[in-house]
């Protein structure tokens, strides 16, 4: 047996396309006896909707400065990410984080080369400054 159509209007004044729940005239939306029902309806629904952290925010620095700050940022944010539902914007998500993690390795090895090439300078420097030294 089909139920009968709920007799609310709509606020566009169109009028509900919904089905009447349990011998009532209007549906779950619009039934004056389910105020309380709905309420806690909403309230399991906003719940749901907010996940547990992934990641400790106690390991993200308060300030970063460096490297180590930024992969641990990065290391903070994938945690957060992975749990999220599978969709468009996760994958969104992972993508930028990737970005970002491959730009803070790229720097943090250039960095690192420099460093190696003004120490061999140094180094060079100090040999010429020898021998100029010795001659």
């Amino acid at each position: 047996m089909v139920g009968n159509p709920c007799k609310a209007v709509r606020l566009d004044g169109n009028p509900c396309n919904s089905w009447a729940v349990d011998g009532s005239d209007f549906c779950f939306t619009h039934a004056p006896t389910r105020v309380a029902e709905r309420a806690a309806a909403r309230k399991r629904g906003g719940l749901a909707k907010h996940a547990k952290h992934g990641g400790d925010p106690a390991l993200v620095p308060g300030e970063i400065r460096d490297l180590a700050g930024v992969l641990l940022l990065l290391d903070y944010a994938k945690a957060e990410i992975i749990q999220l539902d599978n969709g468009i914007p996760r994958a969104r998500a992972l993508i930028a984080l990737c970005d970002s993690y491959v730009n803070a390795i790229q720097t943090g090895t250039l960095e690192g080369k420099l460093a190696e090439l003004q120490a061999f300078a140094v180094d060079l420097y100090e040999q010429l400054q020898e021998r100029n030294d010795g001659h």
